[in-house]
């Protein structure tokens, strides 16, 4: 699914939809000790394929995805008897 911005316009008219002014508003019930108070740090708008390209690079840094996962191997019903104080169990 593709992200497709919505305009100023468009934003007004959806929070006035609402009965809203502003999107402070709209995210005034969040306490002010748990919100950010400042612009995310983040880059300016980017392509797709370059957002798609530095996603690949960060990905390249990601050392255990190289590294063999053994996670779920053998994890199915099985045969295990054993004897313990004479008494047998199988699962």
């Amino acid at each position: 699914m593709r992200y497709i911005p919505n305009s100023p316009e468009e934003r007004q008219e959806m929070l006035a939809e609402i009965g809203l002014s502003s999107a402070d508003e709209l995210f005034r019930s969040i306490p002010a000790d748990v919100q950010l108070g400042r612009p995310l740090k983040i880059t300016d708008p980017l392509a797709e394929p370059e957002v798609i390209s530095a996603m690949e690079e960060m990905a390249k840094r990601n050392t255990a995805a190289t590294k063999p996962s053994f996670l779920g191997a053998g994890v199915y019903s099985h045969f295990s008897p054993f004897k313990d104080s004479g008494v047998s169990n199988i699962n």
